[in-house]
């Protein structure tokens, strides 16, 4: 799941507000208060979930109008590759 943009900042904070959501939907209002926790100014968190919506990795539930990570992109424990620490435990 990587945010696509224009610079490495951009990368960063989506992956950021992607995070945020990771524990539960959030409406917007609630989502940008998180992120201007984790010092993400408000037009930057607008511009960031434009990307991630446009990005297709969130989704708005229409009834209640949270926001969530796609389910189909949140790793989990069996989702998890492993290949890598595998091999290199095998040399």
């Amino acid at each position: 799941m990587e945010p696509e943009s224009e610079d490495g900042l951009d990368n960063e904070r989506c992956r950021r507000l992607l995070t945020l959501l990771l524990n539960g939907a959030l409406t917007t209002g609630d989502w940008e208060a998180e992120a201007r926790l984790i010092g993400i100014p408000h037009a930057s968190f607008f511009r960031m979930k434009s990307i991630l919506k446009d990005g297709g990795h969130i989704t708005q539930n229409p009834l209640d109008k949270t926001w969530s990570v796609r389910p189909d992109l949140v790793e989990t424990s069996d989702t998890i590759d492993t290949s890598d620490t595998a091999a290199t435990s095998a040399t």
